[in-house]
């Protein structure tokens, strides 16, 4: 079902939040037309500079996919120069954003609002319900602050967590999920704190990694992965990652490690989930590990990642460790996320009852990869709504 998806997947999402931001242009170009004075100029200047920049992108990324074969795998160059209109589209994206919310500030008497930050309050409201969830879950009950920022962050003692904003939708939640696994692990006298610290030490003294804040990294893959199921899975690898990345930065593992350390922590869920009920959730997971498997090859890469054996070890390890320690945080089965996938399907936008925030998420991926082409905004803004248990 995913195999040769992969660059597809990721051009499509680009062009989708291209799309999204010429909404931006639009308001904008409103703006301006009803202020006469130097803030309306200098608005009015960026307005030019942003409506150049985004059509050069457009126009770049519409020449890369028009030389795309969905069945297709495609070689080094070709995930490195996706890798890099990823970037620029994101930068942009960070740009649009910083954009709006000076305007709005500056002209907080103005009724123009663009509708991508009206939809950023929505988001950012349902990742405050969801996270809330988590933490009644992992058996620390407390509110939750998401703000959208192109920094990663997360604030122990505040509960502050990042909302990228390169990709304003229900696909972009991962990146919450993920800086609320680090607030796990950070979180002061918590048992979740010493998995991390065990974890972090056992990384360190097989030689996987040379850093601590590496090792944090893959604990908050492993904890989100824990939480959200594959869902999470699917976010990272078909949006975010790039197997061409095999590198480690100074402050972060490389995509492909990532990918396999998220990997490994849907294997245990799989293991998990036993009898009848356990069968879509192995199969999904057979199949992430297909693509990724097939997609790294075709992106260059000719060995596996060190130590591999030991790694997985590892996670499996602190997988179990959570199991333990919050065992009802566990997402098991996507049985309930079936019914979310029907009900998104037939245009039902009412959250089935026993349906909590991550079997929508879960939901919405399974419709998402079930057809070649949907739509997948119109498909998130549907689970956005589902989210926020609004129905109109």
């Amino acid at each position: 079902m995913l195999k040769g998806r992969g660059m597809a997947v990721q051009a499509f999402a680009l062009s989708c939040l291209l799309l999204e931001l010429s909404e931006y242009l639009k308001t904008w170009l409103d703006t301006t037309k009803a202020i006469n004075d130097p803030i309306g100029q200098r608005i009015k200047d960026v307005w030019v500079r942003a409506a150049t920049s985004h059509g050069r992108l457009k126009k770049e990324l519409d020449g890369f996919v028009a030389g795309l074969e969905e069945s297709s795998f495609f070689d080094e160059d070709t995930w490195k120069n996706i890798g890099e209109l990823d970037c620029k589209c994101r930068v942009l994206a960070a740009d649009f954003l910083a954009l709006e919310q000076a305007i709005r500030f500056d002209r907080a008497s103005l009724k123009t609002r663009s509708p991508h930050c009206e939809r950023a309050g929505r988001l950012c409201a349902a990742a405050n319900a969801m996270l809330e969830s988590f933490s009644k879950k992992v058996g620390d009950p407390r509110s939750h602050q998401v703000v959208v920022s192109q920094v990663e962050h997360f604030g122990a003692d505040l509960s502050a967590i990042h909302l990228g904003c390169g990709r304003l939708s229900v696909w972009n939640l991962n990146r919450s999920i993920h800086e609320f696994g680090h607030l796990c692990g950070e979180e002061p006298n918590s048992d979740l704190g010493g998995v991390q610290k065990a974890f972090v030490a056992g990384l360190m003294a097989e030689g996987i990694v040379e850093k601590p804040t590496i090792a944090k990294e893959f604990f908050a893959d492993v904890m989100a992965t824990y939480l959200a199921g594959p869902a999470y899975g699917c976010s990272c690898l078909f949006l975010d990652f790039n197997p061409v990345d095999r590198r480690p930065s100074e402050t972060h593992p490389s995509h492909d490690e990532r990918a396999h350390c998220i990997l490994f922590a849907l294997e245990c869920l799989a293991e998990r989930s036993t009898g009848q009920i356990g069968v879509p959730m192995k199969r999904l997971i057979s199949e992430l590990e297909e693509f990724w498997a097939a997609s790294r090859t075709n992106a260059g890469a000719r060995v596996p990642i060190a130590k591999r054996g030991v790694f997985e070890t590892k996670v499996a390890l602190v997988m179990m460790q959570l199991e333990e320690k919050i065992p009802l945080a566990m997402y098991g089965s996507l049985a309930t996320a079936f019914s979310v996938k029907i009900n998104l399907e037939r245009g039902l936008l009412k959250r089935p009852g026993s349906a909590d925030e991550a079997d929508v998420l879960n939901g919405a991926w399974l419709r998402r990869l079930e057809v070649e082409r949907v739509e997948e905004r119109a498909l998130g803004e549907a689970a956005l709504k589902m989210l926020l248990r609004t129905e109109g």
